[in-house]
């Protein structure tokens, strides 16, 4: 059943992208439920609420970011790995654009940006984003945007694959998996992996032949 998903993706995945915030604020029985479903070190990335990214585009929001995360930590507690801030295409470079970045995230938490515009993609904005503790999210994604594998923070590494060339759909072949395992492995540090190439099963069996690249062997799907 649906509503056992979340404990049994736990039984074999050790993190998940919530992905239900980006449309709204979950109420503190939902997060309590999430809390109590997963093991003591499972570990949670949030999105932020579409409101606060798109509809408002990082201006004029106030304590909203804010009162959502403390929100949000007030439940998950240690379970608590950060916060996804995905921005969208139209959302280019600017220096007033990149500063409404830096005073939206709320600096007691981990923060993840993702950009959706090749504009982002220069040494001033990683670096800037170095200096405040942000992590830039590297991302494999049809189109034009570069599909690194970016390291510009000491603790942790954050990389999305949508799905290649069709969004959401495709699913990553032994030799794209091999490379990233392989950046994986140089890191040196934490690193958090999701596949958002969620349409069939594709994710699911992406994310499992992940893990036992990286040397945590598991087996929850068989691909016939």
């Amino acid at each position: 059943p649906s509503r056992e998903y979340l404990s049994f993706y736990a039984q074999y995945l050790p993190a998940v992208e919530i992905n239900t915030t980006f449309y709204g604020t979950p109420t503190s029985k939902t997060l309590q439920k999430w809390f109590n479903s997963t093991p003591a070190d499972f570990q949670f990335f949030i999105k932020m609420p579409k409101e606060i990214t798109h509809t408002r585009r990082l201006e004029n929001i106030g304590d909203l970011a804010e009162n959502f995360c403390n929100h949000i930590a007030g439940h998950l507690m240690h379970k608590l790995a950060g916060f996804l801030y995905q921005l969208p295409p139209s959302f280019h470079y600017s220096p007033d654009h990149l500063k409404h970045v830096l005073n939206t995230v709320v600096p007691q938490y981990r923060n993840v940006v993702e950009f959706r515009h090749i504009s982002w993609w220069t040494e001033e904005v990683l670096q800037t984003l170095e200096e405040h503790g942000i992590i830039f999210c590297g991302v494999s994604y049809p189109g034009n945007i570069p599909d690194a594998f970016i390291i510009n923070n000491k603790e942790a590494v954050y990389y999305r694959m949508h799905g290649v060339p069709q969004l959401f759909k495709s699913r990553y072949d032994k030799l794209f998996l091999d490379k990233i395992a392989a950046e994986v492995q140089n890191a040196n540090r934490e690193v958090f992996l999701f596949f958002n190439n969620t349409f069939g099963t594709s994710g699911i069996i992406n994310a499992i032949e992940m893990m036992n690249l990286l040397g945590f062997p598991t087996e929850v799907l068989k691909d016939n």
